[in-house]
């Protein structure tokens, strides 16, 4: 997970463990960072944003929230450009930084996967001179071994917030086994 560098970043701070386990790595290694959440309609909005709150007040961090108003979000499963707004949403709000994001390996999305950050780091390299960068941590981690990461590392699960469905948990959803599994591991 170690990064080459380190200056000032934004990390997407969804609240949930990826994002997590994000803000606590580049914490570690010496990045200043800014938390953002962003509010787009999602259905576990005031979950997430606690959740947010939350994680980034743990690791003292400057949190800001950013809002996006009329889309259609599906209730789960995946929402087709998503990591796209985010990363232009934060572009927007906090020019300069470097972009964190939680996405990870072992997943079909295209927004999760190497070739889409090499795409999006050649953008932002024609936007900020080669100044800023994505930063994927975990792109090439499985959930499993995120998981593992988060509790080796103390990262604070109990504060986090994993549903896509709702703002409290369903218990049903992909996300919702992940954070259990990561709770029930963690005690």
């Amino acid at each position: 997970m170690a990064m080459t560098y380190a200056g000032s970043c934004a990390v997407l701070l969804s609240g949930g463990i990826d994002s997590a386990v994000v803000a606590h790595a580049l914490r570690s290694q010496g990045w200043d960072i800014a938390a953002l959440f962003v509010d787009y309609g999602q259905p576990a909005r005031e979950a997430e944003r606690t959740a947010s709150t939350r994680v980034a007040a743990h690791y003292d961090l400057p949190w800001q929230e950013v809002g996006l108003t009329g889309m259609s979000v599906p209730q789960s499963g995946e929402i087709p450009g998503r990591n796209d707004m985010l990363i232009a949403l934060a572009r927007a709000t906090l020019p300069g930084r470097s972009i964190a994001v939680g996405i990870h390996g072992g997943t079909e999305y295209a927004d999760c996967s190497p070739a889409w950050t090499t795409a999006w780091q050649q953008l932002i390299d024609a936007q900020s001179g080669g100044v800023a960068r994505i930063l994927a941590p975990l792109l090439h981690r499985r959930k499993d071994e995120i998981i593992s990461h988060a509790r080796y590392s103390q990262v604070p699960i109990h504060l986090t917030h994993s549903c896509e469905r709702a703002n409290d948990p369903c218990g049903q959803c992909l996300s919702c086994q992940d954070w259990e599994r990561a709770r029930v591991g963690a005690k």
